[in-house]
Formats: C-alpha cells, structure tokens, sequence
C-alpha cells in the first residue's frame, strides 16, 4: 500500500490463458498478457540450413542454468535419448546446463543459443528449464512443451504448462537419462498436447500485453 493507505496498482504481465485471473483479484490488479520483445532477429545460418534439411527437430536447452554439475551427464543423456528414438534435435547448451559437445549424427545441432521467437515456430516441441520467458515463448510459438525445472519458479510454471493440456508432467533434470524418453514420447505422441499448444498459441499471439500495459498506465495517469 501507499503511505496513506491506498492500494498500489500492479501489472502481471503473463496470460490469462496460460494462468487464469483469480476470482479475488483486486481491481488494482491487471493482468494484461505477456510482454514479448519482438526483435525480428534472424537465425544463424548453419541453423536455418539444419531446420530446412528434415522434419521439424525437437529443441532442447536449458537457457541460463549454468550450473556445471552435472552438464556433461545431462549432454550425454540427451544425445543418447535422440540417437535412440531417432529424433532430430537442436541441443542448445545456454550458459552451461548442457555441457558442449559433438553432434552424434547429422540428425542432431549442438548450438549456444539462439533467439526464441525465430526458433521455437520452426520446431516440433520445445524442451526448456520453465523460465517464465522461455514458457512464455514456447506457449506463444504454439508448440508443446516440456519443461525440466531447476529451480525458482520452474516448477510451477511446468506443473502449469501440463495442466492446461500443452505438455506433459514436469521432468526433473536428474531424471533425464531415464524419464527424458518417455516424455518426449509423450511430447510428441498425445495428439491433445499438440493440439492444445496450438490453441494457446493463437490466443497468447491475439494478446498483445505490452499495449494493454501502456493502456493501464496512461489510465491510471488521468
């Protein structure tokens, strides 16, 4: 509240889709959707080349969880599940949750990074840590989604992702040499996951939360 006692206005900028207004939301609370920062970047052009040689691959990274322990067992646990299911996959090892490495086939890309919004449309699924921008992206290129979460509110944003129908169970990232399998076939098997991501995508890209932000603001300034 303010000194004097008034509430305090806040802005959530996440979906309303994604996680619902709660009924006892004050009317000093808005949630105006995300707030996505288009930058129109484009692709490297070894990764465009790798997109446009096959199938949509499966995208698998762990954005800024740069923790060393255990970076190399989870790069080697990843690219054994793809040799195996025979997957195409774009394995990016972020700040160090993927330790680098060699691709095994021609059917795998080990990259650093890469811009989300030009990305994820151009894969099949996306596999992330459920970062709230990394979720946020996933859901808005309408791709189902996977989340292994390390920390913070990733957990929540990954139970979220399964309960609205766009992904399956959260994956723990000690779990991935034996879970990661099956979850991708579940990513990629269940027909509702697809199709719900889709429908969260179209309406997240009908949001546009950035303008309804300025829009309570220039409000709230009379």
């Amino acid at each position: 509240m303010d000194p004097d006692g008034s509430a305090v206005h806040v802005l959530y900028p996440y979906s309303r889709h994604v996680v619902p207004v709660p009924d006892d939301y004050p009317p000093t609370a808005h949630v105006t959707g995300y707030w996505f920062l288009d930058r129109n970047e484009t692709l490297d052009p070894v990764l465009t080349d790798f997109l446009e040689a096959g199938d949509p691959p499966v995208y698998i990274g762990f954005g800024s969880m740069g923790f060393g322990k255990g970076a190399e067992q989870r790069r080697d646990a990843i690219l054994e599940v793809l040799a195996r299911t025979g997957l195409r996959g774009v394995v990016a090892t972020g700040w160090g949750g993927i330790a680098p490495g060699s691709a095994p086939s021609d059917d795998v890309l080990m990259i650093e990074g890469a811009p989300h919004d030009a990305l994820f449309p151009r894969c099949a699924a996306v596999v992330h840590h459920g970062g709230a921008g990394s979720t946020a992206a996933g859901l808005r290129a309408g791709r189902p989604s996977l989340v292994v979460p390390f920390l913070g509110d990733q957990p929540f944003w990954g139970a979220q992702v399964h309960a609205i129908g766009a992904g399956p169970e959260p994956l723990a990232p000690t779990r991935l040499e034996d879970g990661l399998t099956s979850r991708l076939g579940q990513l990629l098997g269940v027909p509702n996951h697809a199709r719900r991501a889709a429908e969260l995508g179209a309406r997240i890209r009908a949001e546009d939360g950035l303008a309804e932000g300025v829009r309570v603001l220039e409000e709230l300034a009379g």
